[in-house]
């Protein structure tokens, strides 16, 4: 399992990161929240990345709208896109449901981005004796 390590410190660098990038710029300020919308998984699976984005503090966002034949043949198309993608770089993962992607919601408040990730970690001081 060292490859989840590996994409648990990577993400944890990326937000670290975005927190830096924020602090850093004042014509930033009023951006209260970050907001990601993930397509990874199909429908069945969204609560198990709703969690794996959670452990990073991201909240779910439920969002109640009609789908128009319009929109629903755009995801349809996105989905396309996305398991082309998938086929050109890893085949053996591309699977029959990822066409039916279901899209995930997150945000993550600027407060707890600041919180968990802003400040630049350093490790403590050796007492030299």
């Amino acid at each position: 399992m060292a490859w989840a390590a590996r994409l648990n410190r990577g993400f944890e660098a990326s937000l670290g990161e975005l927190a830096r990038f924020l602090q850093s710029r004042p014509a930033l300020d009023d951006v209260a929240a970050i907001c990601g919308n993930m397509t990874f998984e199909p429908s069945g699976r969204s609560a198990q990345l709703t969690r794996f984005a959670g452990r990073f503090g991201f909240e779910k966002v439920t969002v109640r709208h009609t789908r128009s034949i319009g929109r629903q043949v755009h995801r349809f198309g996105e989905n396309v896109f996305i398991s082309m993608i998938v086929l050109a770089r890893n085949a053996a993962a591309l699977r029959a449901d990822t066409l039916w992607r279901d899209r995930t919601l997150v945000f993550l408040s600027r407060r707890k981005l600041q919180d968990r990730y802003g400040a630049i970690r350093q490790r403590p001081a050796q007492d030299a004796a």
